[in-house]
This record gives structure tokens, C-alpha cells and sequence, in this order.
């Protein structure tokens, strides 16, 4: 079974490393940028430094999502197939697209 079909919401660190990282759109934030990284997207390493703080990639044609976090050394990975969530499993859905401001992203000032 594809890893982004499967109803598992935690991704290893293997898993996140076989998926194509350049048909995704979104972030990175490593220990040592003042800014997050908005391009040109690396497979994860434990134990490597700098280290990803938190990343959020998106791929808009599988509606596969991706949150990435890094907490006392380990990376915690949660992934999202969206087409999973429907009104009937869903706590709510949202009827109208939102965005946030985005932060410290150059070039891009609002998020999806």
C-alpha cells in the first residue's frame, strides 16, 4: 500500500524520505536560518546539525500534507491525506479558502 493512501497520520523517517520532496510546495525552518526555507526541499538525518525545526510541505495534486517538528532530537512527522476528511469524519469543514500571514517568508504573504 502508498504510504500517502494509508489512514496513518505518523510518517517514519524513512517514509518521509522516499516521497519526491520536489513536487512539494511549502517550508522548511533549520536551527541555523533566521528564515524558513521556501525552496529546494533535503531528505531528513537524525542526529545531523543544523537540524529542521519545523516544516510544513504541501502536494496540491495528491492533497497529501505534510507537518514536520523536532523535538530533543527526534523528529516527529505527521502526514495528511486530505481527501480523507469529509463532512460525515470531520469535526468541521470549511466552506470558504483561508489564509494566514505568513512569517518571515520572503516573496510570500499569506498562506494557504
Amino acid at each position: 500500500m502508498d504510504i500517502l493512501t494509508k489512514k496513518k497520520h505518523k510518517m517514519t523517517l524513512d517514509e518521509f524520505n522516499e516521497l519526491v520532496l520536489t513536487e512539494y510546495v511549502g517550508y522548511y525552518w533549520c536551527s541555523d536560518a533566521e528564515k524558513p526555507k521556501v525552496t529546494n526541499f533535503n531528505k531528513l538525518e537524525d542526529g545531523i546539525i543544523p537540524f529542521v525545526i519545523e516544516g510544513f510541505l504541501y502536494h496540491e495534486t495528491k492533497k497529501h500534507s505534510i507537518a514536520i517538528k523536532h523535538y530533543n532530537g527526534v523528529y516527529v512527522i505527521r502526514s495528511f491525506n486530505l481527501d480523507d476528511y469529509t463532512t460525515e469524519n470531520s469535526v468541521f469543514i470549511l466552506e470558504e479558502e483561508i489564509a494566514y500571514p505568513s512569517y518571515k517568508l520572503d516573496g510570500i504573504k499569506k498562506i494557504k
